[in-house]
């Protein structure tokens, strides 16, 4: 039996091989290319997937930002709500809807009479004037019995020109007093606004904590010499009217004011600043002059009502009291 041997590969066909070998690796690229294809079409749908996802994360995205708005309303509510809960807030709630009585019917005079010149026919209605006083109603009735109590210690106050501690009323009294004098108006409106008003005033000139149980409303009064003399002027701001003072304010580089002087006709200067001062009439004359000469930059006026707008910025501890008390007398208070 003949064995026969491999036969050795000749020159060409090692040539044939090794070309075949070296154009292997390039066609591999054209199947690569040729794979990739069903791997984009694989990709499209997860491409839309992607797409639909964001588009109901847009929905989303509004009812996050709708929910953040509705708990930042919620908070307003919750701060208006523990406001009027105060006997400050409701202080100012009450004098808000009693003066909201007069204007009422200030609108409704005019439309009366532009009704009435047009064809004397028709009525005019006073819906609004008494939506206004419902509310206002409303708003006395649902007082807490010890603000009620406040408040009415307040109007007396500002009624009569008395002493906060001087005045006693009885607690079952308060809401029915209250409701005559929203009923009861004058030609400057409700009765019951401008009496709160005057005792509001009365009540930041001595500092008074209106949120301090009652009981202690009559031993907060202090007896030093400088309480007496804002005591002093709380019930000439409370007695006077809003025109019948004499304004100098003194502004600073800051257009905040640092220097105040005030003077009731008959009545001496009460002057404010980082204390309370009672200066004579030469000294505030002086400063006159330099105000008349721009050597010095303020605001002369006799009205508290022109002053008052200006009092949102003061300088001084007594400046910023006085401005409070002016600002509650005039109708513009803010809380402290």
């Amino acid at each position: 039996m003949t064995i026969e041997k491999p036969r050795s590969e000749t020159p060409a066909a090692k040539a044939r091989n090794g070309a075949a070998q070296a154009l292997g690796p390039a066609r591999r690229p054209a199947r690569a290319k040729g794979d990739a294809a069903p791997a984009k079409a694989d990709a499209a749908p997860a491409k839309a997937d992607a797409a639909t996802a964001k588009a109901d994360a847009g929905p989303a995205k509004v009812d996050a930002a709708t929910a953040k708005v509705d708990a930042a309303t919620a908070k307003v509510d919750a701060a208006t709500a523990k406001g009027k809960a105060t006997c400050e807030g409701a202080l100012m709630n009450v004098i808000r809807l009693a003066q909201a009585t007069l204007n009422e019917s200030r609108s409704e005079e005019a439309r009366a009479a532009a009704t009435i010149a047009a064809s004397s026919d028709q009525k005019p209605s006073d819906q609004g004037s008494a939506a206004a006083q419902t509310s206002l109603e409303r708003a006395l009735d649902g007082l807490d019995a010890e603000v009620a109590l406040k408040l009415h210690t307040l109007m007396i106050a500002g009624r009569d020109g008395k002493t906060i501690g001087d005045v006693n009323v009885a607690l079952g009294d308060s809401k029915s007093a209250l409701a005559a004098a929203a009923i009861d108006t004058s030609q400057n409106g409700p009765l019951l606004a401008d009496y709160l008003r005057r005792g509001h005033a009365l009540a930041c000139a001595s500092a008074l904590d209106l949120e301090r149980p009652i009981a202690n409303w009559a031993r907060a009064a202090s007896s030093t010499l400088d309480e007496r003399a804002w005591l002093s002027f709380g019930k000439h701001l409370a007695r006077a009217g809003l025109d019948d003072w004499r304004c100098l304010a003194f502004v600073d580089s800051n257009q905040a004011i640092s220097r105040l002087y005030l003077r009731l006709e008959g009545h001496a200067w009460w002057a404010f600043q980082g204390m309370l001062d009672r200066p004579t009439a030469s000294v505030v004359e002086k400063q006159e002059r330099a105000l008349s000469s721009r050597r010095s930059k303020g605001l002369s006026t006799h009205s508290l009502s022109s002053l008052a707008s200006r009092l949102s910025s003061t300088e001084g501890r007594a400046i910023r009291r006085a401005a409070r008390a002016i600002r509650a007398r005039v109708g513009d208070a803010v809380a402290p």
